[in-house]
């Protein structure tokens, strides 16, 4: 897409002009200044991207599987074949970019043959929202289905007080640190946007570190138990960018059966069987 022409002009004349400025101005200095700013202003740009760059790449690997080469549905081929075996899943059951689908829906709204994808119902809808707004609640709500073996999230409450169940103690544990944390990011990134405490966003970048270690810690027990690809490195990126889509793949794959038995493929495509455990930190 061309840019317009006037607007190029225009930020080309600004930016000659205020350099101009600058080295009449300040003459040798001046260069050094514009240096120290580009420089100021590119790495912690260029560390960014290079993240995001690599958490994009991450996040497609896991997408992608042998079924989307051969131009098949997850119920059409891998997932068929290792459900059968009571293998697990290998990979995560929704993609991690499911929150999307209204975003699919309003591009392809006019579109005739095959006709718009499916929107989002508006139960997930919902889901989506509270778990950007209270993602403390849905932590331990997954956690607590990971530890019990539960399938079923109605059969589940996070309220009850019973000390004799460690499980349910662990997800508390788990929300209420949330809570602090995640709190303490919100309010601390405001403080210093709005008042005049500068520094306190460090502090905020430091209690959000601690809330995205917590989603990975729940991530891996998940991916544990239902046999899947992936490492704490993956989980801490999945969860330090896309927190909400993170938390809403981990509460879709808990509401499927676990596996029976692990059976790993090796690269020659045959299976070897092997004793499976669902992980518990309680033994």
């Amino acid at each position: 897409m061309k840019g317009n022409a006037f607007q190029k002009q225009l930020w080309s004349f600004f930016l000659g002009g205020m350099t101009i400025v600058m080295l009449i101005a300040g003459k040798g200095k001046a260069l050094v200044a514009l240096q120290t700013c580009i420089i100021a202003l590119g790495l912690p740009n260029t560390f960014q991207t290079c993240i995001v760059c690599y958490a994009v790449k991450i996040a497609m690997d896991m997408e992608l599987h042998d079924d989307t080469y051969q131009n098949k549905t997850v119920s059409e081929g891998r997932y068929d074949k290792l459900s059968k075996r009571d293998n697990g899943f290998e990979f995560w059951s929704s993609s991690i970019f499911t929150p999307f689908k209204f975003v699919d829906y309003l591009i392809t709204l006019n579109r005739q043959v095959p006709g718009p994808t499916e929107p989002p119902s508006l139960r997930e809808a919902a889901h989506w929202i509270a778990m950007i707004v209270f993602p403390w609640y849905w932590i331990g709500v997954c956690s607590l289905m990971s530890e019990l073996h539960i399938c079923d999230p109605s059969q589940i409450s996070l309220l009850k007080f019973d000390f004799s169940n460690k499980p349910l103690l662990h997800a508390q544990m788990i929300t209420v640190s949330s809570f602090i944390c995640f709190g303490l990011f919100i309010g601390l990134c405001l403080a210093s946007a709005c008042f005049s405490y500068e520094k306190a966003w460090v502090l905020g970048v430091g209690s959000y570190i601690f809330f995205v270690c917590l989603i990975a810690l729940v991530r891996e027990n998940i991916v544990k138990a239902y046999n899947m690809s992936g490492d704490v490195g993956r989980n801490l990126i999945a969860a330090g960018l896309f927190y909400p889509l993170c938390i809403a793949q981990m509460y879709a794959q808990l509401q499927l059966d676990r596996p029976k038995a692990n059976v790993k493929i090796n690269s020659c495509g045959s299976f070897a069987q092997a004793s499976f455990k669902p992980r518990s930190i309680y033994g």
